[in-house]
């Protein structure tokens, strides 16, 4: 058995119909590996192609249509199939009266019958006439099967066509939802920024007043150490002053009462200077317990900045992603315009 004969044969037909079938859905589904993204992508894209290549490789042995106007007529009327001279020349070799005689009993009998079967030369003229239209409406039924022929397969392509257009119709609503939620992660990254670029100006503000605080404490606390040393001075002072009254005191010659007074006078001074000494004290505490106040508000800021830190980390890893992903987007949508275009 020889091409022609295989590739007209039922069975061909038949193998030809699940290849289209089976083909077109491994193609379809190669795509959609490609499309989105899936793991082994490559390998069924791959494989769809090629199998869309041995499609077209076996459909080049499909059969031509038959052309209508090359349909041989002879089969139907077997006399056209004698041209006019050889039958001319089948009438024999003998005199010309008999050949005479011949086509006058040829024609007597046609026109007898022509002339039984009510057929007359109107009829006869229209008869030429619908053969030639017929012959005319053969070579456009040639015609009009070369177009029902690319009819299908443009019909065919538009199908696949509207399948990868709705898979990508798909895939670009899968990476619009992703946008949008990027895009509400970075509304809420910049409300974050907002938040902490507030709370950096209230920390400056802060900062400031606890820089004019600390500043003012450096001064009281440079008043207190002169305080402290001028009482230190007065402490020994006095204990030098008492020292020096017990060794000149002589119990015989001063009156009792007049050193009670002395006394007196010494403890109230002693007395006056231990409550400026407690006051002293006592602003050297509130001047620590605000320090304290300030090293906490800046570790708290800090803490804060740290956070900030790592949360602009991931909103740069997300924002990577979401630009890898819009990129491999492109890509497939340029190559499947690339490829409708060329099928188109």
């Amino acid at each position: 058995m020889g091409i022609t004969e295989l590739t007209e044969s039922m069975g061909w037909k038949k193998f030809m119909a699940k290849l289209y079938g089976w083909g077109a859905s491994v193609v379809i589904i190669g795509a959609l590996f490609k499309i989105q993204h899936w793991p082994g992508a490559g390998i069924m894209l791959t494989i769809g192609l090629g199998t869309e290549a041995l499609i077209f490789f076996f459909s080049a042995f499909e059969p031509m249509h038959k052309d209508y106007a090359a349909v041989d007529w002879t089969i139907v009327y077997p006399e056209l199939a004698i041209p006019e001279e050889e039958r001319e020349d089948e009438s024999g070799h003998g005199n010309k009266l008999a050949k005479k005689d011949n086509k006058k009993g040829l024609t007597a009998e046609l026109d007898k019958m022509l002339e039984d079967a009510k057929i007359g030369p109107e009829l006869i003229k229209s008869l030429g006439e619908g053969l030639s239209n017929l012959s005319v409406n053969a070579k456009n039924m040639g015609d009009v099967s070369k177009v029902v022929v690319d009819t299908n397969d443009f019909s065919d392509k538009i199908k696949k066509a509207s399948v990868s257009a709705e898979q990508l119709d798909k895939a670009f609503l899968s990476n619009s939802q992703a946008i949008n939620k990027e895009t509400e992660v970075t509304n809420a990254f910049a409300s974050s920024l907002t938040k902490a670029a507030d709370d950096a100006k209230k920390f400056s503000e802060v900062t400031n007043l606890n820089l004019k605080t600390t500043e003012s404490y450096a001064n009281n606390m440079n008043e207190a150490v002169t305080s402290l040393n001028g009482l230190k001075s007065a402490y020994k002072q006095a204990t030098d002053d008492l020292m020096k009254s017990a060794k000149a005191i002589e119990f015989s010659g001063i009156d009792g009462q007049s050193y009670g007074k002395q006394i007196q006078i010494i403890s109230k001074n002693l007395e006056a200077l231990n409550s400026v000494y407690e006051l002293q004290l006592k602003s050297v505490k509130t001047q620590v317990d605000n320090t304290d106040k300030v090293n906490e508000g800046v570790n708290k800021f800090m803490s804060t900045l740290q956070s900030t830190s790592d949360d602009t980390q991931k909103f740069k890893d997300e924002l990577m992603k979401l630009n890898k992903n819009i990129a491999a987007l492109n890509n497939v949508y340029g190559n499947m315009l690339t490829a409708m275009s060329i099928k188109g």
